[in-house]
């Protein structure tokens, strides 16, 4: 009677033993996924502070600022020659000087929009890729979990059915132990002190 008793209590003490140990384990495992998405997400904001930068106001308008100085200087050169103060060769070579600069900044122009469109573009495969798999990754891993769950539950509704057929089995014994005792050899084995 004793040794069911000691190998139940064991039984119970393992099955808690094992719940806890799994409740452990998927915790540390969702510890690690959090992790690996506080990562992917310090990724990703790195890329899109870049191309804020790439695209800062501030440098569009130091743009626009000397397409105006320009301007204002081709006015200037065109009161300049109603005046009729500036010959004509000196003129030409305020045109190209002007052109050449006008090119300069056009290409530069070209060239930044060029490369914010493309790190735009660049941007968003990325973040689609990288949430698309983070998305598939936490379901699996919740899946994952759920089925864990799901096994620990099981585990522990067969420990309670045998802990319920255990009491039966000792609800029993003692029913013929208190017979046993009733009788005449029962007296004597079980001598009340």
């Amino acid at each position: 009677m004793k040794n069911k008793i000691i190998s139940t209590v064991i039984t119970v003490i393992v099955g808690l033993g094992s719940f806890y140990s799994g409740i452990y384990y998927g915790t540390l495992k969702l510890d690690q996924f959090v992790d690996k998405l506080s990562i992917d997400y310090d990724s990703i904001k790195k890329d899109v502070d870049a191309f804020i930068e790439v695209s800062n106001p501030e440098t569009i308008r130091r743009y626009i600022e000397e397409l105006d100085k320009i301007l204002t200087d081709i006015k200037f050169l065109d009161v300049l020659i109603e005046s009729g103060q500036i010959t004509d060769e000196s003129i030409g070579d305020v045109f190209i000087d002007t052109e050449n600069k006008l090119n300069t900044l056009n290409e530069k122009l070209l060239s930044l929009s060029t490369d914010t469109q493309d790190m735009i573009s660049n941007i968003k495969k990325d973040i689609t890729v990288d949430l698309n798999n983070n998305k598939i990754e936490l379901e699996n891993t919740l899946n994952e979990f759920k089925s864990e769950t799901n096994l620990v539950k099981q585990r522990i509704e067969r420990l309670y059915n045998k802990l319920d057929e255990l009491h039966i089995e000792l609800n029993k014994v003692t029913v013929l132990l208190d017979k046993a005792e009733g009788t005449f050899i029962g007296k004597y084995i079980f001598k009340k002190q």
